[in-house]
C-alpha cells in the first residue's frame, strides 16, 4: 500500500526539520522513504475506505443495534429495517450513559443510526 502524497510530504518535512545540522550525512529521501516503508509494514497507517459501504457491508454494523430487529429478524415479514438505506458508516466513541467523561475509550466503526440499550455514541474528540 502506499501513502497519499501529503503524507510523503509530511514525513520530508519531519526528517528536514530533524536532520537539520547532519552535514550531508543523511540524505532525506533515503530516511523519508524508510520511514514510509517502516510505517507501512507495520501497518500502523491504514487508508480509510471512501467508497460507500455496500448493504451486506452495512448489515455486518446493525448487529447488536435495537433496530436490527427489523432487518429480517421477525416474524412480521420486514425484510429491512426503514434506516439502512440512508445509513452511513461513521467513527464514534461508545458510552455508557452511566460513564462520566472524560471518555477515554478508542473511537470505534459504527453506522450513525445505530441504536443500543443504555449506551451513546459520541464525536472522538468529546
Amino acid at each position: 500500500m502506499m501513502l497519499p502524497t501529503q503524507d510523503k510530504e509530511l514525513f520530508k518535512n519531519i526528517v528536514e526539520i530533524l536532520l537539520p545540522n547532519s552535514g550531508g550525512l543523511f540524505n532525506v529521501a533515503d530516511i523519508t522513504n524508510q520511514l514510509l516503508k517502516a510505517t507501512e509494514k507495520s501497518g500502523y497507517y491504514k487508508r480509510v475506505k471512501t467508497t460507500k459501504p455496500t448493504e451486506s457491508e452495512k448489515l455486518k454494523y446493525c448487529v447488536g443495534c435495537h433496530c436490527n430487529f427489523y432487518n429480517g429478524n421477525n416474524d412480521l415479514n420486514i425484510k429491512r429495517c426503514w434506516s439502512l438505506d440512508k445509513a452511513k458508516l461513521v467513527i464514534k466513541k461508545k458510552v455508557s450513559i452511566n460513564q462520566e467523561p472524560p471518555w477515554m475509550q478508542s473511537p470505534i466503526k459504527v453506522l450513525d443510526c445505530y441504536r443500543e440499550d443504555e449506551y451513546i455514541y459520541v464525536d472522538p474528540k468529546a
